[in-house]
């Protein structure tokens, strides 16, 4: 059986990536325009698809918190909270 490339490559990268039977994988979009930083989003992607925790502690100064990057911890929406005057 030959398998189907996309344009960009495989459109099942998991045998390459070590995965021999790699379970369904699932995606989704976020609007951003009312992201709040919550990373919700990414707390969900890393469920539906398996990924471990990275276990990286909460450095608790902002809600883009992820002290550092690995493979297992993005930060896919740039967020960093901005002070406002009372009543805006």
């Amino acid at each position: 059986m030959i398998e189907a490339n996309s344009l960009y490559g495989p459109l099942d990268p998991a045998p390459d990536a070590g995965w021999d039977e790699a379970g369904p994988r699932m995606g989704f979009f976020t609007d951003t325009s009312v992201c709040i930083g919550c990373k919700a989003c990414e707390v969900a992607c890393k469920e539906w698809n398996g990924v471990p925790d990275s276990g990286f502690d909460l450095l608790g100064m902002s809600y883009d918190n992820t002290g550092a990057l690995t493979a297992n911890s993005w930060r896919h929406v740039a967020f960093i909270e901005q002070p406002r005057p009372a009543g805006l």
